[in-house]
């Protein structure tokens, strides 16, 4: 097993060696929980074949013969009588036809102290139009009273009206339509039922935006003993057998000619293995997170398929804190810099006397 590379090194430092030996440590944990509180590969495994009608005798035994003395081996066959499926079925049905009422919110302070002053400014219209009404009823059409306060808060509770949200909203309700998320999202419910867990990948491709669902049994998720969540994962391995098609569909933007040819090459040059079987033979590691190993897709032996194994992990970074005041407002200024920050400092005091980093 390899060691994992030291991850307290300067940008510089993290070139494709570094990366590729750090993919090496990751990818042999491989089918591992990195936390009890996850759920466990083989009970997926288990649960997701009893939903295709696949029965493990082993499993009954079990608990026939908690002990494993062997005194409950027997040689009656049990027959697989579905009451999972229709369960499973009837929940995934209910949850397609729910509306999708998501809306994008914004909580950094300045927009909210912006909506903050905004709906005060409308309630105060109103406020003033409510007053004018009672000197002049003339004022208000009849047809068209003006809104009540308790109306505009319960308006802009549901329907957000600040400009930033309504172009944030605008762009997901684009993407929800370009990625179908609605379908994705409810083909992640029979995860969810048959795993406990649904785990999505989200990312640029090509330059273009893209979601998907994946292979709860494919993922391996390393955490600390008592997280349980991706978000909190030290790294997220999950392998995938893809066509070479596939591949240039998500890599082809960062994989060069010989990158291709090198595949084609691998996939062109297998061998018919004696189970009839597709095994293309070739010696290579890991290069731009492709592990080229064969094999053939399940169900159709025409097709040649290859591990890809993508790896995410956390790592450390060289910052600093550079602190300074405003020139005009006399306000002090902190931000962070990363190591390629390269100040010429004796022009930056002459501006920022008191500047620290």
């Amino acid at each position: 097993m390899s060691s994992l590379p030291n991850q307290r090194v300067t940008a510089s430092q993290r070139n494709k060696q570094w990366k590729e030996s750090t993919m090496d440590h990751y990818i042999n944990f491989k089918n591992n929980n990195g936390s009890d509180l996850r759920s466990d590969r083989n009970n997926k495994i288990i649960n997701y074949n009893l939903m295709n009608g696949i029965v493990d005798t082993k499993d009954i035994l079990k608990m026939c013969d908690p002990m494993g003395t062997g005194n409950g081996i027997t040689d009656d066959q049990f027959m697989h009588y579905d009451k999972l499926s229709p369960i499973v079925h009837e929940l995934i049905g209910e949850e397609s036809i729910k509306p999708d009422n998501s809306l994008v919110f914004s909580e950094s302070p300045d927009d909210l102290n912006r909506k903050q002053t905004d709906l005060k400014d409308k309630i105060l219209s109103v406020l003033n139009q409510q007053l004018q009404a009672e000197i002049d009823p003339s004022t208000v059409d009849p047809n068209n009273p003006p809104p009540t306060p308790e109306e505009i808060i319960k308006n802009e509770r549901y329907s957000p009206s600040d400009i930033i949200e309504k172009k944030a909203n605008k762009s997901l309700k684009i993407l929800k339509k370009r990625l179908n998320l609605k379908w994705l999202l409810t083909q992640g419910m029979k995860d969810v039922l048959l795993a406990g867990e649904e785990i999505y990948w989200t990312g640029i491709l090509n330059g273009q935006p893209s979601a998907r669902k994946c292979n709860t049994l494919n993922v391996t998720v390393i955490l600390d003993d008592d997280d349980m969540f991706i978000d909190d994962a030290i790294a997220v391995i999950e392998e995938r057998r893809l066509s070479l098609a596939s591949i240039l569909d998500e890599y082809g933007d960062e994989l060069s000619n010989s990158d291709i040819e090198k595949l084609e090459k691998h996939i062109n040059n297998g061998v018919m293995p004696a189970n009839g079987g597709f095994d293309p033979v070739f010696t290579d590691g890991i290069f731009n997170g492709i592990t080229p190993t064969g094999s053939v897709s399940i169900g159709n032996r025409n097709s040649i398929a290859i591990r890809v194994s993508r790896v995410e992990w956390i790592s450390q970074k060289l910052v600093g804190t550079l602190k300074y005041s405003d020139e005009e407002t006399g306000e002090s200024i902190e931000k962070f810099v990363d190591e390629s920050f390269k100040p010429m400092w004796n022009d930056f005091k002459q501006y920022y006397p008191d500047a620290e980093i």
